[in-house]
């Protein structure tokens, strides 16, 4: 808040909380679930970070070449102590790489999770030792970091998404077909840093933005069934964005889907290759100008600019990236 009591604009929560009661006023409500992945990396006797990862594992290895059994087990417990509610923990791809996943919730408490998450795995491998980066992409012979999101939508406590209820006339296709339409134009907030296209030119990550509702490798898919957990997924951002900024993007994006009863289409769009596309691609951006306030964008712009230009002057990419990114996130 200000001074007088007005809401600060320069609060992304508050924009978020915007777009969640703009959502409600359709007696709708969105759930939302991160599926969040981080490397867990040795640090030297002064007690500094390398990047000499915890371990050698691979996907789903368990003890002894997985040696983050007890780490992992340390931070669900402290979650769960926070009424954070994990559901599933285990290694990931890369060396040290891992990943724990928590319940959805309403989509400003997800957002409020995810900053705590980040806090209490930093926190928790710091106590064993160790440093816990989100970096996108720490390692350049490795997977990157990528950030899955999970948007449930419900109305009158029915799942929208549940294949009885998804038809191409109802609300649930019309939010999807709407952030799929926004989704290229948000490429600078779902990717917020120089090393977020170094993952996504040189990992397994989806170029083409398309939906569908049964390919793994697609941009959006729609998760369809009967069950009570028939979903939108979102599976190319990464966890060095802004979770009240991204969130409150898409929520607007699918609202207007929703207004424009918008639909599906089969036209192929692509992600920004780079950070100076992804700032062009922003700040030409009707939609984007029409939610966030001026002076935030234009804030928000100019960092965006600014680490673009270090970039460019640097000599060496990867330790620049280093720098601005490795200790940050």
């Amino acid at each position: 808040k200000n001074l007088d009591g007005s809401d600060y604009e320069f609060d992304a929560r508050y924009l978020l909380r915007v777009a969640a009661k703009r959502l409600e006023e359709k007696n709708l409500e969105c759930f939302i679930r991160t599926e969040c992945e981080f490397y867990l990396f040795q640090t030297d006797e002064d007690g500094l970070p390398t990047k000499i990862p915890h371990d050698n594992a691979t996907y789903f290895d368990i003890a002894p070449k997985d040696k983050a059994e007890n780490v992992r087990r340390e931070i669900c417990l402290s979650l769960e102590q926070m009424g954070i509610a994990p559901e599933t923990s285990h290694h990931q791809r890369g060396p040290g790489q891992n990943e724990i996943v928590y319940k959805y919730s309403s989509a400003v408490s997800s957002a409020d999770d995810f900053v705590t998450y980040k806090s209490v795995v930093k926190t928790i491998a710091n106590k064993n030792g160790l440093y816990a980066s989100f970096m996108p992409k720490p390692l350049n012979d490795f997977v990157g970091n990528q950030m899955i999101i999970e948007l449930f939508l419900y109305q009158d406590e029915e799942n929208q998404f549940s294949s009885h209820k998804m038809n191409p006339s109802a609300d649930a296709a019309h939010f999807a077909a709407g952030i799929l339409k926004y989704l290229r134009e948000l490429s600078l907030f779902l990717f917020p840093s120089a090393n977020s296209y170094q993952r996504l030119n040189h990992d397994e990550t989806p170029k083409i933005i398309k939906v569908s509702d049964h390919t793994q490798g697609a941009a959006l898919r729609v998760d369809s069934s009967e069950s009570d957990q028939s979903k939108l997924i979102l599976r190319i951002t990464d966890s060095c964005c802004n979770p009240y900024l991204v969130f409150g993007l898409l929520l607007n994006a699918g609202i207007a889907g929703i207004e424009q009863q918008i639909t599906l289409a089969d036209d192929d769009q692509f992600f920004a290759n780079n950070l100076s596309d992804a700032i062009h691609i922003a700040k030409s951006s009707d939609f984007v100008a029409s939610i966030l306030p001026h002076e935030l964008l234009t804030l928000y712009l100019n960092k965006k600019e600014t680490e673009c230009s270090i970039i460019a002057d640097a000599q060496d990419i990867e330790a620049i990236e280093t720098d601005l990114y490795f200790e940050q996130f």
